[in-house]
């Protein structure tokens, strides 16, 4: 039985690792950030337009497909990335982060097509998990490293590393996740999980604050809980992170967390995975309220929200079975749920106010999706 359990863990961890809750969509871009332009070269207003990752159902396979907003209309299978991916978006270009087994970056230009700009490794057996592009610097977090690399965004070549050695668990590394550019800061979280034992989260896990110009770490944070597994999440407006810490697989011992972005204080928790009534999975935020996808007991994969004014939190879908993968938030107003129910896989849109679901059937986007990301053209 236990055996079983551990397999059902992994498939967790597999599947969200695809996920695309999009960190980088409320990011301070800051001075020294690539800013995104909001006109199109012939003058006229872009559209809006989500890039979505997609996997098989066995996830021997992976693609992306483009969704435009106001239509819906939707480019199926645009182009091949690999099973395991997630998507950021940087001024007009998109990094695609491919992970374990692909182990590289691919840059996507939308304006051409969706050409390949540039795909470049960072290393066989790596994984990657993330990307954060700060001016002309292009960080990248690897699971199976003990830095996180930098590169140049104009050549492509490694110029830095940040040493995570000294937060090394006893398989040797400090597993890097994911990234958050804010205040002219970069945080990463440090998720300090045994490779060993099926990635279960050791004692310890950290948020590090670093300074992206000389790649010192200024600050660690101790996480209130291990494994920071459910992301994080950047709310600009009132200068915090929240953070999403899943703890051990079927314990109930995660929450999400309130990190201060002004003093680097951990300021609040909000509501214990015990009162989520199951596992964190993904988390997104907007407009004072608090998105989390959970798993239950039974590994049923369900969305709630948590509202921070009302302290009262809702069943917004259920699905029977481990069918919610990322979600994401556009303009503060839609949550786009990535859904993976066999019968009917594809998108599913609520509105962040009243949690009505805006698709009578899920829009197709070919492979079913595993998370998006948001651009303009």
């Amino acid at each position: 039985m236990k055996r079983v359990f551990l397999m059902i863990v992994l498939m967790i961890v597999f599947i969200y690792n695809c996920g695309t809750d999009d960190n980088n969509e409320k990011q301070d871009a800051g001075t020294d950030a690539i800013l995104e332009d909001v006109t199109s070269t012939d003058g006229g207003l872009k559209s809006d337009f989500a890039f979505v990752v997609n996997a098989a159902p066995d996830y021997s396979s992976g693609s992306f497909s483009i969704v435009e907003l106001s239509s819906k209309n939707v480019e199926k299978n645009k182009g091949v990335i690999h099973s395991d991916a997630v998507a950021r978006v940087y001024g007009d270009l998109i990094y695609v982060v491919n992970r374990m087994g692909a182990d590289n970056i691919t840059i996507i230009n939308p304006q051409s097509d969706y050409s390949v700009v540039k795909q470049f490794s960072v290393g066989s057996g790596s994984n990657p998990q993330d990307v954060v592009v700060v001016g002309e610097k292009i960080f990248v977090s690897l699971q199976l490293s003990n830095t996180v690399p930098v590169y140049s965004n104009k050549t492509y070549e490694k110029i830095a590393e940040i040493d995570t050695s000294r937060y090394a668990d006893k398989d040797g590394f400090s597993e890097p996740g994911e990234m958050i550019f804010a205040e002219n800061k970069l945080y990463i979280t440090i998720m300090r999980l045994d490779k060993d034992n099926y990635y279960s989260p050791t004692d310890k896990s950290y948020i590090i604050v670093v300074n992206p110009s000389d790649y010192s770490i200024e600050k660690e944070i101790e996480l209130g809980a291990t494994n920071p597994f459910a992301g994080i999440v950047y709310d600009k407006e009132n200068s915090r992170i929240f953070i999403g810490e899943t703890g051990n697989f079927g314990s109930k011992d995660g929450r999400v967390e309130l990190l201060d972005t002004k003093s680097d204080i951990i300021s609040q928790q909000i509501i214990p995975e015990s009162e989520w009534g199951g596992d964190l999975n993904r988390i997104g935020y907007a407009k004072n309220k608090v998105f989390t996808v959970v798993s239950d007991e039974n590994f049923n994969t369900v969305l709630k929200v948590f509202d921070l004014i009302s302290s009262k939190y809702n069943t917004v879908y259920s699905t029977t079975g481990f069918n919610i993968a990322g979600i994401n938030i556009f303009d503060e107003s839609e949550l786009y749920l990535c859904d993976r129910t066999k019968e009917k896989p594809g998108l599913r849109i609520f509105d962040v106010v009243t949690y009505n679901q805006k698709t009578v059937d899920p829009i197709d986007t070919g492979l079913p999706p595993v998370g998006l990301t948001f651009f303009k053209k």
